[in-house]
């Protein structure tokens, strides 16, 4: 049996496709693991607040004339770029005439310088059309 000198032979052979792909699983599973395990930090769910806790907020901050908000209208500029989001979701989220209430989750920030309806309206379209042909029978 014929050996080739050192150093003449393959000395790094092609890996194959299987481990190949086991290291880019490995090497991405690192990059875009859970990052909850890395920095030891565990998002906690927070609790809603009732709703009198919002209306407080609106109601504290309803003027922003006064010399105590002069260092939050930064916050109030910055929430500028969300109004149209803002409004889309309580379009979305409008009663139906069929409806007398509708009590939706809000999300709203600490300084009271933006609330968003935290829901989507889920809808049976049949269902739903049907319920506005009966309004549009009933109006006219």
């Amino acid at each position: 049996m014929l050996l080739a000198p050192p150093g003449t032979g393959p000395c790094n052979p092609t890996p194959t496709l299987e481990e190949k792909s086991r290291r880019w699983t490995q090497l991405n599973s690192k990059r875009y693991g859970d990052n909850k395990r890395r920095f030891g930090h565990v998002e906690t769910q927070k609790e809603d607040m009732p709703p009198e806790h919002v209306r407080k907020i609106i109601k504290d901050h309803g003027d922003m004339s006064s010399k105590k908000f002069t260092h939050e209208k930064r916050v109030y500029l910055g929430a500028l770029k969300f109004v149209p989001h803002v409004v889309f979701k309580l379009l979305e989220n409008m009663p139906m005439p069929w409806e007398q209430v509708r009590h939706v989750k809000v999300l709203y920030h600490v300084t009271g310088a933006i609330t968003f309806v935290n829901e989507i309206p889920w809808v049976v379209e049949p269902i739903y059309m049907a319920q506005w042909g009966t309004m549009w029978i009933i109006t006219t």
